[in-house]
């Protein structure tokens, strides 16, 4: 079913916070958000990162659609936990060398 704000009651969320997202998105973008699964809950991490992709895509003139069909398979990734801020300010397994000028900054 394509997720509108009359049927947001049929679909499982993790808090009213993750309803709040979505209801921001199908009733203020043009994205197409299915759901398929009645076993799959959106997390707010989820709805954070739809929320995202939606209004970057209407900015973008282009289109958004997302379908959430399996529940074994999330449609995003957490960030890794690798970054961990060391004992000299630095980010440990930090990929960007900004982010850790920034760091060291910060820690001064």
């Amino acid at each position: 079913m394509m997720i509108t704000r009359d049927n947001l009651n049929h679909v499982r969320f993790e808090n009213e916070d993750a309803r709040l997202l979505i209801l921001d998105v199908v009733s203020h973008t043009s994205a197409c958000l299915y759901y398929y699964d009645t076993d799959r809950e959106i997390t707010v991490f989820m709805a954070l990162k739809i929320r995202e992709r939606a209004y970057k895509a209407d900015e973008q003139d282009s289109v958004y659609s997302l379908s959430l069909a399996e529940a074994s398979r999330p449609p995003f990734r957490k960030p890794s936990r690798r970054a961990v801020l060391r004992n000299d300010g630095y980010l440990a397994g930090c990929l960007f060398p900004a982010m850790q000028a920034c760091s060291s900054a910060a820690a001064t």
